[in-house]
């Protein structure tokens, strides 16, 4: 049994570079009145607060990945808008990729649209941002393999596409998931295309050290190629409660507890309805277990990102209280949080990851501004001031009011905005995509954009 677990370790300190410090802070007495970045800070020339605008993979395809000059014009809207960063999303679920790899295939079709543009997508965004003086993020959907609409499944299983899925099923996680009679224990990629459910997508299985270590090797090319402030890992997790129950998770749980599990998996939880579970003798140790995977990684991650001279950044949603069911804890050691539930052991705050990042956002998602300030409260409570937060919103939630009645969409988006300045003084919208869809349906000012653009460049 140990051994698995020994090769777990290793296969995640085989990549880390070992970690860095970032530098004493400067005494801010000592700052000129009016610094340039440099001056702030010649180790960190990044300004301190953060608005950060999202801008997703595939949604954007058609409107930014053929175009250098589609690319151009965005970006200095976004500076002229009060953003600081954008985050350019360059793996999305499919596990294709939109920059120069030597490891990943590249993202060439979505949906009908054929990407015929030659030049490094990830590239021109850093080359536009420069120019205006703001920065880029990259991120990674971290733990996918591939996605489940029809026509990528079909190209996947013929071989027109390259999925992980597909390359490597083992790599693929197992889900114990109810099959309409009992549980069972099926590979994701078969299990949601046979009618049972939806998903977006196919997890890979955190517990393999081949899938970390792979997952990692892109992060460092990354890093290493491209000139972005650093890196935000998004679906940085398992995908539900109901993975992974692979034999190789097994087994690495039962070195995790010192135990031999008889009934596996029943001896975790036992479903006996659809959506109904009996919770087993071993269920709050596997929760701490999983959280405890995903913990490990990200140190390692760290490890690859900082002796690169990057950030590390992590976005989850604000719902802290059930995110147990993805595996994850993204508070702080020092935040006793966790155990204000029920399905923390006492161990489980020690597998906080928010030391390990330079900063979060949360997606604070809510159509109100008491819906943002909970989101934030609950954010602040898990992370402890360890970091610092972005309260994210979604536009969309802002659009489908417009909707309803106008104005009422644009006027919940200014005070939202005001709100996650207040709370967190950082902000992420996402997505970009919501905005721009806006300027092409007969926009009835003020526009997104232009709520945006006041809300951020108020002092």
């Amino acid at each position: 049994m140990k051994g698995l677990f020994h090769l777990l370790i290793i296969g995640i300190l085989a990549v880390s570079l070992g970690s860095c410090s970032s530098g004493d802070d400067i005494v801010k007495e000592e700052i000129p009145e009016n610094p340039s970045p440099e001056e702030e800070n010649p180790e960190n020339p990044y300004p301190e607060v953060r608005n950060l605008l999202w801008v997703d993979a595939t949604s954007n395809m058609p409107r930014l990945s053929n175009s250098k000059d589609s690319i151009a014009k965005y970006v200095l809207m976004a500076k002229n808008a009060g953003i600081t960063d954008l985050v350019v999303d360059v793996r999305p679920i499919c596990s294709e990729v939109l920059y120069k790899s030597a490891i990943a295939p590249q993202l060439k079709e979505w949906k009908g649209f054929n990407r015929t543009a030659t030049f490094d997508y990830l590239q021109a965004f850093i080359d536009e941002a420069k120019k205006n003086g703001i920065y880029v993020y990259a991120s990674i959907n971290t733990f996918t393999g591939g996605h489940l609409y029809s026509p990528f499944w079909n190209q996947a299983v013929s071989g027109e596409r390259k999925a992980l899925a597909i390359e490597h099923p083992e790599w693929i996680s197992q889900s114990y998931v109810w099959d309409g009679t009992k549980g069972k224990i099926e590979s994701m990629w078969t299990y949601y295309k046979n009618g049972f459910g939806s998903k977006p997508c196919a997890f890979l299985n955190p517990v393999n050290p081949e899938v970390q270590k792979y997952l990692l090797s892109i992060i460092k090319e990354i890093c290493t190629n491209y000139e972005v402030r650093g890196i935000i890992l998004d679906r940085g997790r398992f995908d539900s409660l109901e993975s992974e129950f692979s034999d190789l998770t097994r087994k690495a749980f039962e070195e995790y507890i010192g135990q031999t599990i008889t009934n596996w998996p029943e001896d975790v939880f036992k479903w006996t309805g659809k959506g109904v579970k009996t919770d087993g003798p071993y269920y709050k140790k596997w929760l701490e277990f999983r959280v405890s995977i995903i913990y490990k990684f990200f140190q390692a991650t760290k490890n690859v990102v900082k002796p690169t001279g990057k950030e590390l950044g992590a976005y989850v949603g604000a719902w802290y209280a059930s995110y147990y069911n993805e595996g994850v804890n993204w508070g702080s050691k020092t935040s006793d949080y966790c155990l204000s539930f029920d399905w923390a052991t006492p161990q489980y705050k020690n597998y906080g990851y928010a030391e390990e990042l330079d900063f979060i956002t949360t997606g604070c998602y809510s159509g109100t501004k008491a819906g943002v300030e909970n989101y934030i409260r609950q954010s602040q409570k898990a992370i402890n001031g360890a970091i610092p937060i972005a309260a994210g919103l979604y536009v969309d939630d802002y659009i489908s009011l417009e909707k309803k009645t106008a104005g009422q969409g644009k006027t919940a988006f200014a005070e939202c905005i005001d709100a996650a300045r207040n709370g967190t003084e950082n902000v992420m919208i996402f997505d970009i995509v919501h905005m721009n869809n806006e300027l092409n349906e007969k926009p009835v000012s003020p526009t997104y954009w232009e709520v945006l653009s006041k809300e951020l460049n108020k002092k």
